[in-house]
């Protein structure tokens, strides 16, 4: 792992002096960089996105009973689960607020998203995923759970949130954690306990639910397991278990919202793998219907004609022909 020495400590890149408290590391390999982020904060799981290039950085410091940090990576994934939290007994509330990029979580039976200039708010004390399917830029800071309950106690009580700057409040809150975090690790800041209380009591002031609109839409979530499918498009053995384990939420999560789409997961996935289908067979792109069965998950070309004509009224066969 490489790590900058007291030098780096002292001055970043930028050239601006910095606290002799603050930390810098900058690496080029996934496993030094997740070694080096679970030693800043807390044990994780870490699923990188394939990237010959990868690249991450982070500027951290601990002041007045929080953690402030600035990050830029390369995509990845990091999941904390309920054996971890059991072994090394870890919590803490963390807002994190993108400053380039987009932000991905689940918990519980949650999942959101947060955009450029937004925030996710959620605990290390419970089940997480949280997915950067890009590289991205954010500050974070984490509080305890003490602190986070002597100053908005809703928040610590309710599920994962976003924080967005819609309202008055929302911007202010945003705005102030990502100066308390650029101002802690850039220059020696006083009374940071002071600011990161005086921030939370802004934070406290926010409505703390989840958008019911973007939740019902899940959008995202329904992308990801669209990528995943494709990823695994000639699998005849994809089950519900598998969507769930890739989605990360629980069955019924899942199934609700495809529900409120009119559909089941496993129908949706049996009418991707056939929309698919017709797009090759009409591209001529295959040479008969049991390659394109076997293609798109069908363990048999029966089963596939049968599917095929229920969908679109016409057998595969005068499909390829056509095209």
């Amino acid at each position: 792992m490489h790590r900058s020495a007291s030098r780096m400590a002292e001055r970043g890149d930028s050239g601006v002096v910095t606290p002799a408290d603050v930390r810098h590391v900058r690496e080029s390999d996934m496993a030094s960089w997740h070694s080096a982020i679970c030693e800043a904060f807390c044990e994780t799981r870490y699923a990188p996105r394939s990237d010959p290039h990868f690249s991450g950085e982070m500027t951290f410091a601990a002041r007045g009973g929080a953690r402030m940090s600035r990050i830029h990576s390369s995509a990845g994934r990091f999941l904390r689960d309920p054996q971890t939290i059991k072994r090394d007994g870890f919590d803490s509330l963390v807002l994190l607020v993108s400053l380039r990029g987009e932000l991905r979580l689940t918990q519980g039976h949650r999942a959101l998203r947060a955009r450029e200039g937004e925030a996710l708010v959620y605990r290390h004390g419970a089940p997480f995923e949280i997915e950067f399917p890009h590289p991205y830029w954010a500050v974070s800071l984490w509080v305890d759970p003490g602190m986070m309950r002597r100053h908005c106690p809703d928040i610590v009580s309710e599920s994962a949130t976003v924080i967005r700057p819609d309202t008055t409040n929302g911007l202010l809150a945003l705005t102030m954690v990502r100066e308390l975090c650029v101002n802690a690790i850039s220059r020696n800041t006083r009374d940071t306990g002071r600011l990161v209380g005086a921030t939370l009591d802004v934070v406290s002031t926010l409505g703390t639910r989840p958008d019911p609109a973007e939740m019902a839409r899940g959008g995202w979530l329904v992308e990801k397991l669209e990528d995943f499918l494709l990823r695994n498009i000639d699998d005849c053995d994809l089950t519900l278990d598998s969507l769930v384990a890739e989605a990360g939420v629980s069955a019924r999560t899942l199934n609700r919202l495809f529900a409120e789409r009119g559909t089941t997961p496993m129908r949706w996935v049996l009418d991707r793998r056939l929309e698919l289908a017709y797009d090759v067979l009409a591209r001529a792109q295959v040479r008969n219907v049991t390659e394109a069965a076997f293609s798109f998950g069908f363990k048999d070309s029966s089963h596939f004609s049968r599917a095929f004509s229920r969908k679109f009224g016409m057998p595969p066969t005068s499909v390829l022909r056509r095209g």
